[in-house]
């Protein structure tokens, strides 16, 4: 690689770093708030939040890096194009093709990253987000009793005046009518929502425990300081959720969409297939698209930023087109086949320009 090459293949290289390390951060902390808020609501740790938020970075890493790739593409060429330092190069012999291959390379290589992440990654991190989501929303007390009303749960109907923070509780009536044995009543000053073995139970503190007797009908009471009961059966625990086409690997998503009888399921996994091998080509369009723009325009002195305007629309057009085509997709296939036709049209298009264009046609 050249010295001019490497030079611009470096910095695309350290402002595509940059940007994606700031847009990431970005949208992480957006990201976490519906997360922070389903956090708050549990007994979980600080860890399961940073869990979540660690499995969440490979599919933020694909919509942040055709983007950052973008921006960095403008930037570099722009500032390359304003310092006339473009139009030394074109004078020493350098082609429109020899100043685009370091970015088209550079493309290539975040392609091949985010074809990485959607084959290898991205549906594990997808499946184990919905799996601990799924266990935050079925399986912790904290979201299932409401301070006010009657919680109606299994074999037992519990009520709580008041619900303090997290998982403490004020003024506790449990009403447990279990199969096995007669029903009896619970009351407690006060209380605490913990978890053994994946089971919500209520620690109860200072109570009595109220049981009437139907033969002798005399109801006899024992006090206490400390008692647990659990307030929902295994089960809850292991309720089976279906998955999401994005929770399947490539070839799973290949052999069920050719093996379902259900012409909308289908669909929906080939519609995903699709997304998985189109969505990575981005960044070597996006690249193509600016490159176009700016090598393919005349030198001013004061900079053009017509040509930075008609390469984001230009993105943002073919971005919104695949968009919608791959939506539609979902219900008539050849939408899809459409979308990677207009892709492929537009990288091969791109590279053809950038080849057989002239030169150069800077002026001084």
């Amino acid at each position: 690689m050249l010295i001019a090459s490497k030079l611009i293949f470096r910095q695309v290289t350290t402002l595509c770093l940059s940007l994606t390390f700031v847009l990431l951060g970005c949208m992480w902390l957006v990201h976490s708030m519906r997360i922070v808020e389903l956090i708050l609501k549990s007994s979980e740790s600080f860890f399961t939040f940073f869990k979540l938020m660690l499995l969440t970075v490979p599919d933020l890493l694909v919509i942040v890096l055709p983007i950052a790739t973008l921006i960095s593409i403008i930037f570099v060429y722009n500032r390359l194009q304003n310092d006339r330092e473009l139009v030394v190069m074109s004078a020493c012999g350098y082609s429109n093709w020899s100043l685009a291959k370091p970015s088209i390379f550079f493309a290539i290589l975040v392609t091949g990253f985010i074809y990485f992440i959607n084959i290898f990654v991205l549906h594990e991190s997808f499946r184990q987000v919905r799996d601990v989501e799924h266990k935050l929303k079925n399986s912790f007390p904290n979201l299932i009793v409401t301070s006010g009303v009657f919680n109606p749960m299994g074999d037992s109907m519990i009520y709580v005046r008041q619900k303090l923070g997290r998982n403490n509780l004020i003024g506790i009536t449990a009403y447990v009518d279990k199969k096995d044995g007669s029903p009896y009543t619970i009351t407690a000053k006060e209380g605490k929502l913990i978890t053994k073995n994946d089971v919500p139970h209520i620690l109860m503190k200072d109570g009595n425990r109220q049981i009437f007797n139907p033969v002798t009908k005399k109801l006899s009471i024992v006090y206490f300081d400390e008692t647990v009961i659990a307030i929902t059966g295994p089960e809850k625990t292991t309720i089976q959720r279906a998955k999401k086409p994005y929770e399947f690997s490539i070839m799973e998503l290949a052999t069920r969409g050719q093996e379902s009888q259900e012409k909308g399921q289908k669909l929906r996994m080939f519609v995903e297939l699709g997304q998985r091998l189109i969505s990575p080509l981005y960044p070597i369009a996006y690249t193509l698209l600016a490159l176009i723009f700016i090598l393919g325009s005349a030198y001013s002195r004061n900079g053009k930023i017509s040509t930075v305007i008609y390469t984001i629309v230009s993105a943002i057009t073919l971005q919104v087109l695949c968009m919608g085509l791959i939506n539609i997709g979902t219900k008539r296939i050849e939408a899809l086949y459409a979308a990677g036709l207009i892709m492929f049209a537009t990288i091969l298009a791109g590279m053809l320009y950038l080849y057989f264009k002239d030169k150069s046609k800077y002026k001084s």
